[in-house]
């Protein structure tokens, strides 16, 4: 279906890549137990777990805050991640327009278009004695509408990430003179659909463009 005049080496190359992405892409953790006092060997797995299993419940997270001890060389000692809609933030310059147009053409009036809405929901991540980080708090309510469908959620901003493996592929590809449409397609099928791929093609040619920066 997919017409892309790569190299046999080429395609070996691709094949080990996608193998070893499934393969680092399988979850340790059971997403659904959010708990506190489950652990994790490192903070990019407890972030991993946690942005897991917020794609899964239909959310998106991102790093609120994060304590450093004087005494371990200012090292990292506890991690708050929360859902991306805590806090405020203020309409963009777009959304202020439509919002007066809407007004100046006597439609029902709106509030002012708001993307947070000051959600509660977060996770602290804490390291112990042991060099373990550890689930200390967890707050699970949400104040908005939770969108629990991979096809939209795999958009939201922490769920969008173009996999080490899918990079090397992406370089290796645009070396072949491949477009980024192409490749895209090309990620697609491999990938079993669209709906596996957790990018758009923004990221992929924003990728293109830093490689080419280099």
């Amino acid at each position: 279906m997919y017409n892309l005049d790569v190299r046999d080496e080429v395609q070996e190359g691709i094949e080990e890549m996608i193998v070893n992405n499934e393969i680092s892409n399988m979850s340790k953790y059971p997403v659904d137990e959010l708990r506190i006092g489950l652990e994790f060997t490192c903070i990019e797995d407890a972030k991993r777990f946690y942005n897991d299993y917020a794609f899964k419940m239909g959310f998106s997270i991102r790093k609120q805050t994060h304590y450093k001890a004087r005494k371990l060389d200012d090292a990292i000692t506890s991690i708050t991640y929360c859902c991306s809609k805590a806090g405020h933030s203020k309409p963009t310059d777009q959304e202020k327009f439509e919002h007066q147009n809407s007004q100046s053409c006597h439609t029902p009036k709106k509030d002012c278009p708001n993307r947070r809405t000051n959600c509660k929901a977060h996770a602290v991540f804490k390291i112990d004695d042991r060099g373990k980080w550890v689930i200390t708090v967890v707050a699970n309510e949400h104040n908005h509408e939770l969108i629990a469908s991979p096809s939209k959620t795999r958009f939201f901003r922490s769920h969008r990430n173009i996999t080490k493996e899918q990079k090397d592929l992406i370089h290796m590809l645009n070396e072949q003179n491949i477009s980024a449409s192409q490749i895209m397609s090309f990620l697609e099928a491999k990938e079993g659909g669209r709906h596996n791929i957790h990018f758009i093609r923004k990221d992929l040619s924003n990728e293109n463009l830093r490689m080419h920066g280099q």
